[in-house]
């Protein structure tokens, strides 16, 4: 078995993997791009079948957990304190780095998912409905904006009328 920790970020993300033994096997940046995603997949293909790879991540809605979810690995999403909890139990201090936090969240994975339950994929179902909401939530903000613009222009046509206007 795999496991491995990924600490993200906007543009790379680091990742670490660690054997069952705890040794680490690999340790690096991936691109956010569909290419450093693929180069990724391949990577952890190349040591165990996909079933057989355990990856623990931050929680959070974005590409890259929609990705791992796809790809057949099993993900174990952290929230942000246990990431947190995780990085204090090997790192008094606390002090926040990415490989270090990549390394502790697959060390975390490593020594407890077996009490851990992996997340699924989200249906079909799900994932228009989600893209409903978004688009929802879009034009809601838009007919705000909208109605805030149209509020701004009455008030200023309602001002009361000034003795020299007009001219």
């Amino acid at each position: 078995m795999l496991f491995v920790g990924i600490d993200w970020a906007e543009t790379r993300h680091r990742v670490v993997i660690v054997g069952e033994d705890g040794n680490v096997l690999y340790r690096n940046w991936i691109e956010h791009s569909s290419c450093g995603l693929s180069v990724f997949e391949d990577l952890i293909t190349h040591w165990q079948p996909r079933e057989q790879v355990h990856v623990a991540i931050e929680l959070h809605d974005s590409v890259l957990l929609d990705r791992l979810l796809r790809c057949g690995v099993k993900v174990y999403g952290l929230n942000p304190k246990s990431a947190e909890r995780a990085r204090e139990r090997y790192t008094p201090t606390g002090i926040k780095d990415d490989d270090r936090d990549a390394w502790s969240m697959a060390e975390f994975v490593r020594t407890g998912h077996q009490h851990l339950r992996p997340l699924r994929p989200d249906s079909d179902i799900t994932l228009g409905l989600r893209e409903w909401v978004c688009l929802r939530e879009d034009l809601v903000q838009e007919r705000t904006a909208q109605l805030q613009r149209l509020r701004s222009h009455l008030v200023r046509w309602h001002l009361p009328a000034r003795r020299d206007w007009p001219p």
